[in-house]
């Protein structure tokens, strides 16, 4: 296997930052086939080109499904597709340099080239961290990227490309070939890259960590890694570097950043997290106290003081205490890191992490639970519970791989409710085992859906007012509304046990107040009150109606 290292000492990197400029390593992204004639007649002298300048150029190559056959296509379709889209490939041999400094037939470019672009200085440095484990079944990467000069780009992305020497003893197209290097097997943490932040100053810096566990890999001891940065308005790839079996030392000694946020879903209607962040130590002290600061809107904050010993990139998954807030239709979790090991962080820029939620879907119909199982059905259960934590509707395990269960329940009591699913061999319905999925629906809409976790994963959805808050509501019976559908107006039909005030409250689907009319004090007895909803899209909709004494939940359709 290709062994390639490359220097990068602290000072080394200090003297960089400071002078403004990093040299750029080019990077080639080959089009190719093992079927193809005049890929086998240039892949030669590509391949002494880049054997020849390992300093100045790197390269991925990628198999594409034309014009024969190539098996080395077989081993990713997904990610060589997703590059031959980006570039608009549409025959090979093909090459592209730098995105966007060259793209072309092999015959237009040469060590010229290459040099020419190797003296345009780069913004940014690049280390590359390769480590596989004794296991030898998978590769970890982490990357270093760190800006040494100015850069404003909306849309920068950053790409980590595992890559392997494959040898054949016998051709395995029809052009003859046995030796294909830097084949691409697989491009981290997904095919369209991980973004970047818009801007970047000298010094600024992002460390990324990724890792794939092989498939469809030849030898592992050939195995190797490639990383650049690309502006995807541009396609121009501002840097690029290989991989290493040597560490990049820490920008900064005391640093910490917050790098996830656990246990938080895409809805709520609880009014209660328990928040769950990843913290990471990027700093080259050992990290043994920090403060972490979070809140949800503009609530109060509170502060979880954190304790243990951390080294250099070593992560922890932390448990915040119980954070109780006021749901609004539109949410924002923020948590911060403050004084490291008791001083101040020496990188402040990454210490704070949003996450935006929303209020939770409002159940207007029959909730309908669906499970597409996995290639292993008996690790898969779910449930439904209250705002209390009581077991509403569950289901699972199942014993049939590949198959749709669908189930319909229906909800009465108004409150908050959570949907969740478990694998207990914690890697989800999706896609180590098979392409299962689960999704939540009101009739036919879909509340919410998914299918890649670990152990498990949620939802919330409510009825009624759905606060998690049940004080003298319930759904009643006193209380009629006619017509139902009905097109512009309407009549409710209510029985007062009591003089007392009334207001009646018109929801949509997404839980969004459309009107509400107040009507004052009531008499006691029964009393006709007309309900006026013109200009009032068609669909379902419930009415609320308060009184002092409960909150009647009634379904009605406008049409």
């Amino acid at each position: 296997m290709k062994k390639h290292q490359y220097l990068t000492m602290g000072l080394l990197l200090a003297a960089t930052i400071l002078s403004g400029q990093s040299q750029r390593m080019v990077i080639l992204e080959q089009f190719t086939q093992a079927s193809c004639g005049p890929c086998a007649t240039w892949n030669p002298t590509i391949q002494n080109l880049l054997n020849a300048n390992p300093d100045k150029i790197t390269a991925i190559m990628y198999h594409v499904s034309w014009p024969g056959y190539d098996p080395m296509y077989n081993h990713n379709t997904e990610d060589v597709n997703a590059r031959v889209s980006y570039y608009n490939i549409n025959s090979v041999p093909h090459s592209v340099l730098d995105g966007n400094y060259y793209s072309g037939s092999p015959n237009q470019w040469n060590i010229n080239t290459v040099n020419a672009r190797y003296a345009v200085p780069s913004p940014f440095e690049v280390s590359l961290f390769q480590e596989v484990p004794p296991s030898n079944d998978r590769i970890d990467l982490t990357l270093l990227i760190q800006a040494t000069m100015s850069i404003s780009a909306p849309n920068l992305l950053a790409y980590m490309a595992v890559i392997e020497d494959m040898t054949y003893s016998s051709p395995p197209g029809s052009n003859g070939e046995k030796f294909f290097p830097n084949v691409m097997k697989k491009l981290l943490p997904k095919k369209s890259g991980a973004p970047l932040p818009n801007s970047f100053e000298p010094g600024d810096y992002v460390i990324l960590q990724s890792g794939w566990q092989y498939a469809n890999v030849m030898n592992p001891a050939e195995i190797s890694s490639v990383t650049f940065i690309q502006d995807n308005d541009s396609k121009e790839i501002h840097q690029a570097g290989n991989g290493s079996s040597t560490l990049f030392s820490a920008p900064y000694a005391d640093d910490v950043e917050i790098t996830e946020i656990h246990n938080l879903a895409a809805t709520t209607c609880l009014g209660i997290l328990q928040p769950q962040v990843m913290i990471r130590n990027n700093g080259s002290n050992a990290l043994t106290s920090l403060d972490i600061h979070y809140k949800v809107n503009d609530g109060a904050e509170m502060v979880y003081p954190w304790t243990g010993n951390l080294s250099f990139l070593e992560s922890e998954l932390v448990q915040l205490d119980e954070l109780p807030f006021s749901v609004q239709a539109g949410n924002e979790f923020q948590a911060y890191t403050a004084n490291p090991n008791g001083t101040a962080d020496d990188y402040p820029k990454n210490d704070t992490l949003y996450k935006s939620f929303n209020k939770a879907h409002q159940l207007m119909n029959t909730l309908r639970v669906v499970i597409i199982t996995d290639q292993l059905p008996q690790e898969t259960t779910w449930e439904v519970t209250n705002s209390g934590g009581e077991v509403i509707f569950s289901g699972g395990p199942y014993t049939t791989p590949g198959t749709i269960i669908q189930e319909e329940f229906d909800v009465t009591e108004p409150d908050c409710y959570k949907f969740t699913v478990y694998d207990s061999g914690g890697n989800g319905l999706c896609c180590q085992n098979g392409q299962g999925a689960w999704g939540v629906y009101d009739n036919n809409f879909e509340i919410d859906k998914g299918g890649m976790f670990t152990h498990r994963d949620s939802t919330y959805f409510r009825f009624g007012t759905g606060t998690g808050i049940n004080d003298n509501i319930k759904v009643a019976g006193n209380a009629v509304v006619y017509p139902n559908p009905f097109t512009h107006e309407t009549r409710l039909d209510l029985y007062l046990s009591k003089k007392q005030a009334v207001s009646v409250e018109l929801i949509d689907a997404l839980g969004k107040s459309i009107k509400t009319t107040d009507f004052g004090i009531l008499s006691e007895g029964g009393q006709l009150l007309r309900l006026d909803y013109s200009g009032v899209d068609k669909g379902v909709y419930l009415l609320q109606i308060r009184t002092e004494v409960e909150t009647v939940i009634k379904k009605v359709f406008i049409q």
